[in-house]
């Protein structure tokens, strides 16, 4: 069997998550020490077996009063491709028991798991609940011929990109180490227009600013702001990730102005020609409704984004429910109260 052993250096790190099947930008290196400055605590944990890599998952501290909190596994762990049912059910149980252990001044009242694939293993007293990363997304294969993608799209959607294609829109695509100020306030100002037209919360101003901050400090060379302008006006933008075999759009954002451009059309279509000539398998959409409108993941408010997204083909993929499981019972009973107060 495996054995579990906590990574500290970069390097290593990195080392192991090459040896796994898939990739995910929630378990990059950057994304990692991105959480710490938004006060979370960060472990990385791998599971080795005879010198090769069998899973990794990154753990998450979250504090929500002094040393007491949770702890938060998104999208992991992820595993070798050859795993078997025994052993993922073995490293399931790790990962469990390793949470419950002993952190210090920590006190961890549960933790909030969002597997990327079904447990194997089963858990006393685990509590289903609503996904913090969104449950459903579209996987567009990009590695395909662009025009038999265009071929493949909805009508509509095909229509726009060629529209958009005559109006004279200049797409500028930025490293996160050349995201200055100037060029954040840009994309901060759609934000802000987007989120008022939608009504749409986002994260505070400073939370964007150091992502890219992070990702520029650690190296992560495939981290975009994408700015769609129509002679120096600014109509949308967005943020790109890119890790292993994909592009995943993280977050979006659209002016008032000039709505006959058909703006977001362009820059998704440049963004998957991006994709494709970079040699990529998949473009992650990040986030649509379920098919079914009785799944507990769906939003209403998620429906004019989710015809967006639809209208550019892909397969839906359904991640699996999230769980919490108590670590100390009675601090968690307290939570949950005071949570239904809130």
């Amino acid at each position: 069997m495996s054995m579990m052993v906590e990574i500290k250096e970069k390097t290593i790190w990195e080392h192991h998550l090459k040896q796994l099947s898939g990739s995910i930008f929630l378990l990059e290196w950057w994304w990692g020490e991105f959480q710490k400055s938004t006060k979370r605590e960060v472990y990385r944990l791998v599971w080795v077996r005879e010198g090769l890599s069998r899973a990794a998952a990154q753990v998450f501290f979250q504090p929500f009063f002094g040393h007491i909190g949770y702890g938060v596994v998104t999208r992991c762990p992820l595993y070798a491709e050859d795993i078997t049912r025994e052993e993922q059910k073995k490293i399931e149980e790790d990962l469990v028991a390793w949470c419950a252990g002993d952190h210090g001044k920590q006190r961890w009242v549960f933790w909030r798991f969002e597997p990327l694939v079904d447990l194997e293993a089963e858990f006393f007293g685990v509590f289903k609940i609503p996904t913090r990363q969104p449950q459903t997304t579209l996987l567009l294969e990009v590695s395909r011929n662009p025009e038999i993608l265009l071929q493949e799209m909805h009508e509509k959607t095909r229509y726009n990109i060629r529209l958009a294609s005559k109006k004279d829109l200049a797409c500028r695509v930025i490293p996160a180490a050349e995201v200055t100020r100037e060029v954040f306030n840009v994309f901060w100002g759609l934000m802000g227009e987007t989120g008022e037209r939608a009504g749409i919360r986002s994260h505070q101003k400073v939370y964007y600013w150091q992502l890219f901050q992070t990702a520029s400090l650690e190296r992560a060379s495939d981290v975009y702001l994408i700015l769609i302008s129509k002679e120096n006006q600014m109509l949308a933008a967005g943020v790109f990730i890119g890790s292993g075999d994909t592009l995943t759009y993280l977050y979006g954002a659209s002016s008032n102005r000039e709505r006959n451009s058909m703006a977001p059309y362009f820059m998704h279509w440049q963004m998957i020609l991006f994709a494709h000539t970079h040699g990529l398998r998949w473009y992650d959409w990040w986030g649509v409704n379920p098919e079914s409108v009785s799944h507990d993941a769906y939003k209403k408010s998620w429906e004019g984004i989710t015809r967006f997204k639809e209208g550019f083909g892909g397969i839906r993929t359904v991640y699996p429910q999230a769980r919490e499981i108590p670590i100390d019972a009675h601090l968690f009973k307290a939570y949950q109260l005071v949570k239904r107060i809130i």
